[in-house]
């Protein structure tokens, strides 16, 4: 997706990392061709889950090499964004082209892969039902020792088994 196109440099070694309760954003703070380290960051994070984004239009100066984005809403920081970057001069008459930082939180899940996730637990929770119960039923084995239960012999008294 490219948000912005112009003739000013564009940042290069952008990283992204997250916080508890924001982001930090670093990138190559020198200049090759036409930026200033006046030049200022504008940063937008995409939230795909709910389609909203956030903005942040002087974020940091070219020269300080990073900057940190408060996201105090708890969803922002733990759904799925998007993140997106571009200088500016600080005259605002140039703009560079819009980088894509990265991706964080990943991807959200597909309906069907929503929906195999439930069965499994279904399938999980029925399952330690029945293993519990189970156990709950066979008490000769609860010792350890299935051979010491006796087997009736139709008639003919009981068979035991010899530890």
């Amino acid at each position: 997706m490219i948000l912005s196109k112009g003739q000013l440099e564009s940042a290069s070694g952008l990283k992204i990392s997250k916080g508890e309760n924001d982001l930090h954003l670093s990138w190559d703070s020198s200049i090759v061709e036409t930026a200033e380290n006046d030049n200022l960051s504008m940063v937008m994070i995409s939230h795909p889950g709910r389609k909203r984004a956030t903005s942040y239009l002087n974020a940091a100066r070219r020269a300080e090499g990073s900057c940190f984005l408060p996201l105090n809403q708890e969803w922002k920081i733990n759904e799925q964004m998007e993140i997106y970057v571009c200088f500016k001069s600080a005259n605002g008459a140039l703009i560079s082209d819009s980088s894509y930082v990265g991706n964080l939180n990943g991807f959200p899940k597909s309906k069907e892969a929503e929906a195999e996730e439930a069965n499994y637990h279904q399938l999980e929770a029925r399952y330690e039902l029945v293993a519990r119960d189970y156990g709950k039923k066979r008490p000769d084995f609860a010792e350890g020792n299935p051979r010491s239960q006796g087997f009736p012999l139709h008639g003919k008294g009981i068979l035991r088994f010899k530890k």
